[in-house]
């Protein structure tokens, strides 16, 4: 949603977006080759789920096309080869660019030397929400079928990713944290146009799309994630651009 706010403000967004589907009617605003990227260098650091015997081991395991459900603790290193860094810099020589992409909460740090002055924007949403809609997604989309998840682990899809932005990637750089609902607030729209100095297309986000129902109980370190992500979604709001 956040994403479709820049789709007629003139940025490269990819050549081959994903097509809309009903999880999200309204189009992804992803790359193909964004994602394939970033699922190319994560794939060396997630084991191949395997089946013997009729028994499939590590099903769990985020296979081609899944890694954006990747569980990855933030000390992690991840690297790229230098095949992979040229097509990243291929990428961002399309200025200017708005990539979106999930799998950046563990590659962003691989895309920052070729990406130029270019501003952050990380959206997040109450994360029982985000637990039920990753669950409704793995039951519903056929390219997740073989892929098996808890409600913990969808936990814990979560909150690597944002401790990852927080621990290695938002220390540095100019960012600007925003919560999903937040994105109806025009005071907030306006402190983000400020922000990027992009037109956005406000007329855009429609709260008739948001499903899921927060319904999981989530611990104290999720919920001290949570609140770190909307004190600095705060001082986005506070900070002068």
């Amino acid at each position: 949603m956040v994403a479709g706010l820049f789709r007629n403000a003139g940025y490269f967004m990819g050549d081959k977006l994903h097509e809309p589907r009903h999880s999200n009617p309204l189009g992804f605003f992803e790359d193909a080759a964004v994602n394939n990227i970033n699922e190319s260098i994560l794939a060396p650091l997630i084991p191949a789920a395997t089946r013997r015997d009729g028994i499939v081991y590590r099903a769990d395991a985020p296979g081609p096309g899944q890694r954006w459900l990747a569980r990855l603790p933030p000390d992690t290193e991840i690297k790229a080869t230098s095949e992979q860094l040229d097509v990243i810099s291929g990428l961002t020589n399309q200025q200017p660019f708005c990539f979106k992409d999930p799998r950046f909460a563990y590659t962003l740090h691989l895309w920052r030397p070729s990406g130029g002055d270019c501003r952050f924007i990380c959206v997040f949403r109450n994360p029982s929400e985000v637990i039920e809609s990753i669950l409704t997604e793995c039951r519903n989309v056929d390219y997740l079928r073989n892929f098996s998840i808890s409600v913990a682990q969808a936990a814990e899809v979560w909150f690597y990713n944002y401790r990852s932005i927080l621990q290695n990637h938002a220390n540095a750089g100019e960012w600007f944290f925003i919560e999903y609902d937040q994105v109806f607030e025009p005071n907030v729209l306006e402190r983000l146009a400020a922000f990027t100095g992009a037109e956005l297309d406000r007329d855009f986000p429609t709260g008739t799309l948001k499903r899921s129902k927060p319904s999981y109980k989530i611990g104290p370190p999720i919920r001290k994630l949570y609140d770190a992500l909307r004190q600095r979604a705060q001082r986005s709001l506070d900070t002068e651009f």
